[in-house]
């Protein structure tokens, strides 16, 4: 199912996810927990996709925005 604002699936996000490269140095981010914030790009289905994350210190991985 893809998200209706940016026409982007989750089989998209994962790929990204597992085989994109960081694009944003980490660092640090005290918002909800604090955690580490970074950002990695990998072109799929054709398009350049930008995930930004947020890896917790609870050791939860947070995705805060796909685009």
């Amino acid at each position: 199912m893809p998200y209706k604002e940016r026409d982007i699936t989750i089989q998209q996000v994962l790929h990204c996810l597992l085989k994109g490269k960081v694009s944003e140095e980490p660092h640090i981010s005290y918002i909800n927990e604090g955690g580490y914030e970074t950002a990695i790009e990998k072109q799929t289905a054709g398009v350049w996709l930008r995930v930004v994350v947020c890896i917790k210190f609870t050791e939860r991985l947070l995705i805060i925005t796909v685009y």
